[in-house]
């Protein structure tokens, strides 16, 4: 996000993370002393961030099948006890046991199907709030037997459910910026693409057409690597990016190579990353700038609150040690 530009340069539709993390940043500044002074100023709109990814838990139990029940849902949340995000399981669980459900974390290796009942941690369960990403799952399925055999036989309602990787694919966003499917979309959707999306092509062989050049892809990008962005179309985390602006020819040429033998990666193009400065406390109080992105969050189809990622690295990840802030909305009195 930039002054004058706003561009998506890839969709976290696998398992978003972080809401409950920025809920808890937003409410502590928002009740700062400093913030009421703001606030006499500028009215900020506040948007709990957890309280609609609980309010779309319920509407998928009731659009799957749940209300047979004579009870409210039970919700589990399910992921590996080892993973970093852990704290902000436990944080949801307390959110949505002090809206009246009873709901817990459970690791993925204890769900279990019995009799046709699903069961997370020895409790039967409603609705599984998946948080394991689909990339872990696949390279643990031993592990994840239990979820999978509750999806595949429809026994519970999983939000976050095994379809939505594909919209995390960065593939799919060659299909939404290839003008050879120009014909899919009206003219305010096209007009949202070119303003809204970097062109993003499949790293493979043959020609390709690029800002209205038809284009050998390959040679192309080996010859301009500062204008682009190498990503695994599967990559997560932050890892298996190569930003051509910051890497030499020898390095992009080897990782070009690589990804052609891969057959499954991206590329893009090359977006500035703008900086912004932020306050730090560490030990005293400082000023320092750091390279940010906006992250938006959306739930059931409409705007969630957003929060915004800073890092000293241009490859800005919470797993590769970036940081988070809220996006607060305000408007003059």
């Amino acid at each position: 996000m930039q002054p004058d530009k706003l561009k998506f340069i890839e969709f976290n539709a696998d398992s978003p993370a972080g809401q409950r993390y920025v809920d808890f940043i937003e409410s502590t500044i928002i009740d700062s002393e400093i913030f009421s002074q703001f606030k006499k100023q500028y009215k900020p709109k506040i948007i709990s961030r957890g309280a609609n990814v609980l309010k779309t838990l319920l509407n998928s139990y009731t659009n799957w099948q749940g209300k047979k029940k004579n009870r409210k849902p039970r919700i589990a949340i399910v992921d590996w006890r080892e993973e970093p995000t852990f704290a902000e399981f436990e944080m949801f669980a307390e959110f949505f046991r002090s809206k009246g459900f009873e709901a817990f974390f459970a690791d993925i290796r204890d769900v279990e199907v019995l009799q046709g009942r699903v069961f997370a941690a020895r409790k039967e369960v409603d609705i599984i709030y998946r948080r394991a990403l689909i990339n872990k799952l696949a390279e643990n399925a031993d592990e994840s037997e239990g979820l999978f055999k509750a999806g595949k036989e429809n026994l519970v309602c999983i939000v976050n459910p095994f379809m939505s990787r594909i919209a995390s694919s960065k593939a799919i966003l060659e299909i939404l910026t290839d003008e050879s499917n120009r014909n899919f979309w009206n003219k305010r959707e096209h007009a949202a693409i070119t303003q809204l999306l970097p062109w993003t092509h499949r790293l493979q062989f043959g020609f390709a057409k690029y800002k209205d050049e038809n284009v050998e892809l390959i040679p192309f990008v080996r010859k301009n690597k500062d204008l682009f962005v190498m990503k695994s179309s599967s990559g997560y985390g932050g890892k298996q990016v190569i930003l051509g602006p910051e890497c030499n020819k020898d390095k992009w040429d080897e990782c070009l190579d690589n990804a052609l033998s891969d057959k499954s990666w991206v590329v893009q193009e090359y977006i500035d990353i703008p900086r912004i400065t932020v306050p730090v406390l560490d030990g005293s109080l400082s000023f320092k700038s750091f390279k940010a992105n906006f992250s938006p969050f959306v739930v059931n189809r409409k705007y969630s609150g957003a929060m915004s990622r800073l890092s000293t690295s241009s490859i800005i990840n919470v797993s590769t040690g970036a940081g988070v802030i809220p996006v607060i909305t305000v408007k003059p009195r």
